[in-house]
C-alpha cells in the first residue's frame, strides 16, 4: 500500500468513526498526546481522551441532518503526513439549525508502522470558501 493510502485511510477512519456515532472507534488512529485546535485557533484539545470525548459529545448533542466532504488531499514526507478535505455540514444544535463549512486538516505522524494523527484544525465559515 502506499503511505498516501495509508493515510487516507486512518483519515477516513476518525472521520467515519465520528460519523458513525462511534468516537472511541478513532482511538488507534489517533496519538495519546494528539492536539485538535478549534476553529479561528482558539482553544486547543490536548490529549486522545479528551479529543475523543470532544467528537462524542459534538454527536450527541447535535443531530446531523447533512454531511458532505471532499476526499482528502495527502502529501507524505517521509515520517510526517497533512490530509486536509473540504466539508459542508447542516446540523441542529439546542433547537437551533446551522449551516457550515470548511476545511478540514490533519497533521499525521508515522508511530510503530502506522499513521496516526498528532494535530488536527477545522477552519470554517465564509473564509473558508
Amino acid at each position: 500500500m502506499q503511505e498516501e493510502d495509508a493515510v487516507r485511510a486512518a483519515f477516513h477512519a476518525i472521520n467515519n468513526a465520528w460519523l458513525q456515532r462511534r468516537a472511541q472507534d478513532m482511538r488507534e488512529h489517533l496519538h495519546p498526546d494528539v492536539v485538535m485546535v478549534q476553529p479561528g485557533f482558539g482553544a486547543a484539545l490536548r490529549g486522545r481522551e479528551e479529543c475523543i470525548a470532544s467528537y462524542a459529545d459534538f454527536r450527541a448533542g447535535a443531530t446531523l441532518h447533512a454531511y458532505t466532504s471532499t476526499p482528502p488531499t495527502v502529501q507524505v514526507w517521509a515520517d510526517t503526513a497533512v490530509a486536509w478535505h473540504r466539508w459542508t455540514m447542516r446540523y441542529e444544535w439546542d433547537g437551533h439549525l446551522y449551516d457550515d463549512a470548511g476545511h478540514e486538516v490533519f497533521v499525521f505522524g508515522r508511530a510503530d508502522g502506522r499513521w496516526v494523527a498528532v494535530w488536527r484544525t477545522l477552519i470554517s465559515g465564509p473564509a473558508a470558501g
